[in-house]
């Protein structure tokens, strides 16, 4: 059939070339003759149109030398000497324009250009600029008709070499026809020739038989091999047949082992999906379970080398084990990282290594209880195990680090709030939530730090502050500078200090939180003290100067001196109280007090004190209750200074004619002394405060009473630098009991 096809193609190749030939030798020959006319008639319009050129630059360069004639300083030599040089150059192409154009019209041109630059040449010898528009008119209508004849003579050119262009393809276009004619009519009759031969050979095939007593064999011409080919090809078909059948039968047998090659790889997907949806231990068991449940194995067994899995065993149906056998088997394995097989009676183990990239994982064995041959397909699942087993001791390391950090972050006093950088993981320690009780991460922690700040925004004040202190943290992760601490205030009266650290590397960004009401409160509470301090030394002082300055300048009676002086001494004793308390108090708060200690009647003081208070107070009445006499050992001017302050207190805060009662109760180890009063009570908001510094009850009977917020601050640090404790109970309208307990011997100065 090769052969056929080639010979058939070859006499079409032959004509096919033999009509290219023509048609190319017509094409060549025309275009040789075309060629030549349209050369010789393009040289004539070319110069023509250089004439034209070369005429009209003339006319242009004599025009300009007109011009800077007319223009001309004839003083200046330089601008005449080159003018000259311009009217020289001028006639220097006008002689070359006559050499080489020498018709009337050309002569009549240049003629025109000589005596228009002789005119220009008398102008410049003479030295006088004349009116010379004449001339110029005169040679400008000469030179326009040079150039519309010589533009008559281009278009004239032009159309004859268009006239003979078309007569050219004319005379081509018409052999190229008839040559096209005559082959496309010696094609045709040999196609149709060809046509009858092979539709009358079909015909015939359609009866095999006839095809052996047919003409076309004893032809040797491309019909008649295809005839011979036609008779061979049928007695070919019937074996085709035959070996079709044989390929058909190879073929199920093929997709019989593609079908069980798909059935493989759809439970290698269910087991990847199923490792990818399981993240703890627990989904270890369901991996395993679906390997032996597809193998069909009788039991599975998985033998980890790390404590952090445990051993797992799969009982699918009640067969019994061959644990001896087994652990033989899983000790190979750690040794040899491949796969091995023990074959007894009618029962297969089969145990395959489990490892990372770096290290042995595990054993897992397979108990079946036939022959077992599909090891490549279990090799292949076992590395889908090998990724669920190195995501698990993953989870479980970074589980362990998170505990660690944890650890860690609840072991500090400060509120810590930690942001993993690599994957925005957030730890907070206890003291965080203490002080941030109402907390909660935001649902977009995870895109930037803007949103884990964001969850601040209700539980903080400025808001403005935050967003911009946010902003600077980011500026100096980026750059690695350090971030200055910012104050910030809650809605609950509450302040707290942000501080910012950038771990090594940037991993990390820690937040430490420091709650400082306390300070804030105390800072306050020290400059309203200042305020008073300075209110309540202002007013003795003026005192003191105003009856001086009276003394001084003013002849007084001995009574008014008497007076004065008394005045003056009650004020500086005032004075001097003051500042004793204070710096009682700053000497106590630093822990630099020392006490001077020994034995002395706590009911004796008691006594004595009540009944000089009784004496010195006519407006008040104090009774005293106490179990006998009782020793302590103490300072005792320390215990009496606390002792007559409650006692001033209980007077200062309790309306006229009131009763304050006094208790002692002595134990083996501790005195209780009670001093109870009927006066104004204290709120219950103000007594968690009663204690701190410069703290004052703003309620309306207390501002009335002069005091610094020392007195009861002072008597608390030389209480509990005693060993022991004081403590009140008051309410409004009730009046108020504070309890003093002291130890009774000296064992807590040795504490």
């Amino acid at each position: 059939m090769k052969w056929l096809s080639s010979s058939i193609f070859h006499r079409f190749y032959i004509l096919l070339l033999s009509n290219f030939l023509i048609f190319a030798s017509i094409g060549v020959l025309t275009f040789y003759v075309a060629q030549k006319e349209l050369e010789q008639h393009r040289t004539s319009s070319q110069m023509i149109t250089l004439q034209k050129t070369q005429a009209r630059t003339l006319w242009n360069e004599a025009q300009q030398v007109n011009l800077q004639v007319q223009q001309i300083d004839f003083n200046d030599q330089d601008d005449l000497k080159q003018v000259n040089q311009r009217l020289e150059r001028l006639r220097q192409h006008v002689q070359s324009f006559n050499q080489r154009y020498s018709n009337l019209s050309d002569e009549r041109f240049v003629h025109q250009l000589v005596q228009f630059s002789g005119f220009l040449e008398q102008e410049l010898t003479l030295q006088v600029v004349t009116d010379n528009q004449k001339l110029v008119q005169q040679s400008d209508s000469i030179v326009n008709d040079y150039f519309r004849m010589i533009h008559n003579e281009e278009k004239k050119v032009q159309q004859l070499l268009q006239q003979r262009t078309v007569e050219v393809l004319g005379y081509a276009f018409g052999v190229m026809i008839i040559a096209f004619c005559l082959l496309s009519y010696l094609i045709l009759r040999l196609v149709r020739s060809f046509r009858t031969d092979l539709l009358d050979l079909v015909e015939q095939t359609k009866q095999p038989d006839r095809l052996e007593h047919n003409d076309y064999q004893t032809r040797h011409d491309e019909i008649g091999i295809l005839g011979k080919s036609m008779q061979q090809m049928t007695t070919l078909l019937a074996f085709e047949h035959q070996q079709t059948q044989a390929v058909n039968t190879k073929l199920q047998e093929s997709i019989g082992q593609q079908k069980i090659f798909e059935r493989q790889l759809q439970f290698q997907n269910q087991l990847a999906t199923q490792i990818l949806r399981y993240q703890s231990t627990s989904g270890l068991h369901t991996w395993l379970q679906a390997i032996g449940t597809h193998f069909r194995a009788t039991h599975v067994h998985f033998s980890p080398q790390s404590n952090d899995l445990e051993h797992v065993h799969i009982a699918l149906t009640n067969e019994p084990t061959c644990d001896q056998e087994r652990l033989a088997l899983e000790a190979k394995t750690e040794l040899d990282a491949s796969i091995h097989l023990i074959e007894m009676d009618q029962l297969t183990l089969c145990a395959l290594p489990l490892h990372s990239s770096s290290k042995f994982i595990g054993t897992l064995t397979l108990q079946f209880h036939r022959p077992f041959t599909d090891t490549i397909a279990l090799q292949k699942t076992t590395h889908l195990l090998n990724i669920g087993l190195m995501r698990l001791l993953d989870d479980i390391r970074i589980k362990d680090h998170h505990q660690l950090i944890q650890r860690i972050l609840n072991g500090l006093r400060e509120a810590i709030l930690f942001v993993d950088v690599s994957n925005m993981n957030i730890f907070t320690n206890q003291m965080f939530h203490q002080l941030f009780s109402n907390w909660s991460p935001s649902e977009k922690q995870s895109e930037s730090l803007s949103f884990v700040i964001e969850t601040f925004e209700p539980l903080l004040l400025e808001t403005e502050a935050l967003y911009a202190y946010v902003e600077r943290i980011k500026a100096g992760f980026e750059h690695g500078s350090i971030v200055p601490a910012q104050d910030f205030s809650m809605p609950d009266d509450r302040h707290l200090r942000l501080y910012t650290e950038f771990l090594p590397e940037r991993q990390g960004i820690l937040l430490v939180f420091r709650e400082r009401t306390v300070e804030v409160n105390y800072a306050k509470k020290e400059q309203d003290f200042i305020s008073v301090l300075s209110h309540e030394l202002r007013t003795p002082l003026a005192s003191i100067e105003g009856f001086s300055e009276l003394m001084l300048h003013r002849t007084l009676s001995p009574e008014k001196q008497r007076k004065y002086l008394e005045t003056m001494r009650s004020e500086t004793q005032r004075l001097s109280q003051l500042l004793t308390e204070f710096l009682d108090y700053q000497r106590l708060s630093h822990q630099k007090e020392t006490y001077q200690l020994e034995s002395f009647c706590i009911e004796h003081m008691l006594i004595e004190l009540t009944e000089w208070l009784n004496v010195v107070t006519a407006t008040h009445h104090l009774h005293i209750q106490t179990d006998g006499p009782c020793l302590i050992t103490a300072d005792q001017e320390k215990i009496r200074r606390v002792l007559l302050n409650i006692l001033n207190n209980a007077i200062k805060y309790s309306p006229v004619d009131s009763n304050i009662h006094v208790s002692l109760a002595c134990f083996e180890a501790e005195v209780v002394i009670t001093i109870s009063d009927d006066g104004y009570g204290i709120p219950k908001q103000d007594l968690p405060y009663l204690f701190d510094p410069y703290y004052r009850v703003e309620h309306a009977d207390h501002v009335q009473v002069q005091g610094t917020g020392l007195g009861l601050p002072i008597c608390k640090e030389i209480i509990e630098g005693h060993g022991g404790r004081i403590t009140v109970h008051s309410e409004i309208g009730k009046g108020s009991d504070f309890f003093i307990r002291l130890p009774r011997d000296e064992e807590w100065n040795k504490n």
